[in-house]
């Protein structure tokens, strides 16, 4: 970059994937809330929502985790919860 003159602050790129760590934070913790909201509803409806939710979650906090190579601690323990409501759901 220096080469081209193109600005580079080397710590850019670990900003960028703790924001990403915050934003899976609120993500898996918004998707267990309503996880829990359906299951309080306790319609056969729901289980379908609740089957879509939690594969979002699975499929978005494993891209996250590609990206930044692994998980913090508040995210291990969400995606453990998430764990263990799709063996619940079996999936």
């Amino acid at each position: 970059f220096k080469e081209h003159g193109i600005p580079w602050d080397g710590q850019m790129i670990e900003k960028a994937k703790l924001g990403t760590l915050v934003l899976a934070k609120l993500y898996m913790s918004n998707i267990l809330s309503e996880v829990e909201h359906l299951e309080q509803k306790n319609q056969k409806s729901s289980a379908a929502r609740i089957n879509s939710l939690l594969v979002s979650a699975v499929r978005f906090a494993f891209k996250v985790h590609q990206f930044v190579r692994g998980f913090n601690n508040d995210c291990i323990g969400l995606f453990e919860k998430i764990s263990i409501k799709m063996k619940d759901y079996n999936l």
